[in-house]
């Protein structure tokens, strides 16, 4: 990879050899017609003048940082006689934006904790209900209709019937579970809202 650099500044890359474009940068740009070799196998320095330089480019480690509240800036360039050398910083993200950020991934945990299921017992037995909003309408359904037996089938060509007792259960339990979800959601925001940059890394997700 290469960059054209005029008066200290790159005005173009980092990109592979091209010396029909760099010319055509080299002559919009600094005003210079300039011919250049065809490849650049060897990936060295062209000098075209005092101003213009053609660097084949390296790079310096990225530092350390942390996702949640820093993002890497740049690249910045320095240059030494053959490369010329990039290079990045850490800055913070500004706390309003950082809490957004944390918002978002909560909603979307959120959802997953919504669509998870929920256990109930029946008869002695511990089966898994589906919580997504068309087993929720059904259930609603079968609540206010005052629904007598439900054949509900549970997986493949496993059937149990529910009583109007099970499905009173079942509403409530999914009811209650998509509660909870919501809950765990807003007690995180209240977290995240009056956390600052110094405590909001201390935010516990995953619970």
């Amino acid at each position: 990879m290469f960059v054209i650099v005029y008066n200290g500044n790159v005005i173009l890359g980092p990109m592979v050899w091209n010396a029909r474009r760099f010319s055509e940068v080299i002559n919009e740009e600094c005003g210079v017609s300039v011919v250049l070799e065809l490849r650049n196998d060897e990936q060295t320095m062209v000098r075209v003048n005092d101003e213009i330089k053609i660097y084949p480019v390296t790079s310096e480690p990225d530092p350390e940082f942390n996702p949640r509240i820093e993002y890497l800036h740049g690249p910045f360039w320095t240059y030494t006689d053959t490369h010329a050398v990039a290079s990045m910083t850490v800055e913070i993200y500004h706390i309003e934006a950082i809490r957004n950020f944390l918002r978002q991934e909560i909603a979307d945990k959120r959802w997953k904790k919504q669509h998870a299921g929920v256990e109930v017992e029946i008869d002695g037995t511990t089966y898994t209900f589906p919580t997504d909003p068309l087993t929720r309408t059904s259930f609603h359904h079968y609540v206010t209709a005052g629904s007598s037996n439900v054949n509900w089938k549970i997986a493949q060509n496993t059937w149990i019937t529910l009583t109007p007792e099970h499905i009173s259960t079942i509403f409530n339990k999914i009811a209650e579970h998509l509660q909870s979800s919501f809950d765990w959601e807003a007690n995180k925001d209240i977290e995240i809202s009056s956390a600052t940059i110094e405590t909001i890394n201390s935010i516990v997700l995953e619970d």
